[in-house]
């Protein structure tokens, strides 16, 4: 059963590749009540060429500093176990969530986003079919 401090639009800093590098990933899909699963993307600097996503200026976040973009080539699926043992291993901290409209815009760009992978998109749509 997911905890409850897993929820889409929540946000976490999670160190990646190394504890001197924090991204912030957002949950953006209700975890699975069976699996556990659902699917993370991070927020990435807009200070080089991307493809076409959602921006995010600072203010939309707490940790947003700087103009920044939804990383839709990095989404993936997860569990809510493997979140629950980045943070027990002091390797995800959680932040505020985003705001409900910021996640229905990354949501509404998603199916529809040439650089996500296929498993990732394939995850979403089966699980949002039944919504």
């Amino acid at each position: 059963m997911p905890s409850s401090q897993f929820h889409a639009g929540y946000t976490y800093l999670i160190e990646i590749p190394d504890p001197a590098h924090l991204h912030l990933f957002i949950i953006i899909l209700e975890p699975n009540p069976k699996s556990g699963q659902t699917i993370i993307l991070p927020i990435d600097s807009a200070n080089f060429d991307h493809a076409p996503t959602v921006e995010l200026k600072p203010g939309d976040h707490s940790f947003i500093s700087i103009p920044s973009f939804v990383s839709y080539s990095f989404a993936r699926i997860v569990t809510i176990s493997e979140l629950e043992n980045l943070i027990n291993e002091g390797k995800a901290i959680q932040k505020e969530p985003i705001s409900r409209y910021i996640l229905q815009k990354i949501l509404d760009k998603l199916p529809h986003s040439k650089v996500i992978k296929n498993d990732v998109r394939d995850f979403y749509i089966n699980e949002t079919w039944k919504l």
